[in-house]
């Protein structure tokens, strides 16, 4: 992949609405249209203006959570982090690598796994 490129298998999203976000321990789910997103590490959360709010930080969660009815615009590839979903709204989430490299799950327009590791 190029420093920055969209994942092809992903395009069919673009327009969907985040429908629900589950938090799970130490990484989080994203339901995008009918299909679930699993990031395998917190992704931060950064506003049009820059403002970047990690994991743990006060009003994290909330702040993703205000997310849902927000529309996928682009899911990217862009290293060194694994992944950046952009949002119809101006706000981006920058999923990193994690220590075991699996990262990103999701399912394909076919309903195949995509996994996007270091």
């Amino acid at each position: 992949m190029t420093d920055s490129e969209s994942i092809t298998p992903l395009r069919y999203l673009s327009g969907q609405p985040i429908n629900a976000v589950t938090f799970i321990h130490d990484y989080l789910q994203l339901l995008v249209g009918d299909r679930i997103l699993t990031c395998g590490a917190m992704p931060i959360l950064v506003a049009r203006a820059g403002e970047r709010l990690n994991p743990g930080d006060n009003g994290y969660c909330d702040a993703i959570c205000a997310r849902i009815g927000d529309r996928l615009d682009d899911c990217l590839n862009v290293p060194p982090l694994a992944i950046v979903l952009t949002l119809h709204s101006g706000y981006r989430l920058e999923v990193p690598f994690t220590v075991a490299g699996d990262v990103f799950v999701a399912e394909t327009e076919n309903g195949m796994p995509l996994v996007v590791s270091s």
